[in-house]
């Protein structure tokens, strides 16, 4: 299997970026000339040597899933679909940036935060344009935004993208309304699951999604490689 180039990431990094499954077949001596980085992703090999390529990043991903069958009904006043016309895009850009206390993108040395938080900005305004999400789903205390997830229907799947509560709101339960909203639109769509991804590292998530009955569906490994 050879790397694929990434046009999005190349053009948002100003690099030539790639993604690759391991084991491949293809000559690493090829991808130098091709790749400024190169994402690795495997589901059982952990030491991997890339010539001419610096691995500065590894992480566990997990992966978990929840039918949507005979979840049970729930109305949340306090849960809103985001519209493009409200004027509180800071909100969910501080929002967003705390989703990513994880992400690769900033755990990877070679990327600075001001990258970082460019890259979650982006993601932002390209759920609400709705050119990556379907919808934001936001969860208000006092008409500030306390909580919001992304989400996109692919074929019969719903996939959360960013999901975040803030620090002062945390432990009322806006978690698991937000969750519920998703998961409700996902049976009215007619999606058969609904799924997330978070990092081994990040006990919380782990911990939240698995009480609220999400199933643990696939484990594997992300690495960054950079040219040298």
């Amino acid at each position: 299997m050879s790397a694929t180039q990434l046009s999005w990431d190349s053009n948002f990094f100003g690099k030539r970026i790639g993604r690759m499954h391991w084991p491949t077949e293809e000559a690493t001596g090829t991808l130098s000339h091709q790749f400024d980085l190169l994402y690795v992703i495997t589901e059982g090999a952990n030491d991997i040597e890339l010539p001419n390529f610096k691995e500065t990043y590894s992480e566990t991903y997990l992966q978990f899933t929840k039918p949507t069958q005979n979840l049970p009904k729930n109305t949340h006043q306090d849960i809103a679909l985001y519209d493009a016309g409200m004027d509180q895009v800071k909100e969910l850009y501080a929002l967003a940036l705390s989703s990513g206390a994880y992400s690769r993108f900033r755990k990877d040395p070679n990327f600075d935060d001001a990258t970082f938080q460019s890259l979650y900005r982006t993601w932002v305004d390209n759920s609400i344009s709705k050119a990556i999400a379907d919808g934001i789903f936001i969860a208000k205390v006092a008409d500030t935004i306390a909580g919001f997830v992304t989400f996109k229907n692919h074929e019969n799947v719903c996939k959360i993208g960013l999901i975040a509560v803030s620090a002062t709101a945390q432990g009322k339960g806006l978690g698991r309304k937000l969750m519920s909203a998703v998961e409700q639109q996902a049976q009215h769509n007619r999606m058969d699951e609904v799924e997330v991804t978070t990092q081994k590292s990040n006990q919380q998530a782990t911990r939240f999604y698995k009480s609220s009955g999400y199933e643990l569906e696939k484990t594997y490994l992300i690495k960054h490689f950079w040219k040298q």
